[in-house]
């Protein structure tokens, strides 16, 4: 179901409007591809 992939994308979006996404995105993706790999 994409629906509730995108609202918890707007949330997110929302929550953090003041903060350089780019490095939240960049920190996430750092933190959780070594748990897959």
């Amino acid at each position: 179901d994409k629906f509730v992939l995108h609202l918890k994308e707007c949330e997110f979006r929302w929550n953090n409007k003041d903060n350089d996404l780019y490095k939240i995105m960049l920190t996430l993706v750092r933190k959780f591809s070594a748990k897959i790999i």
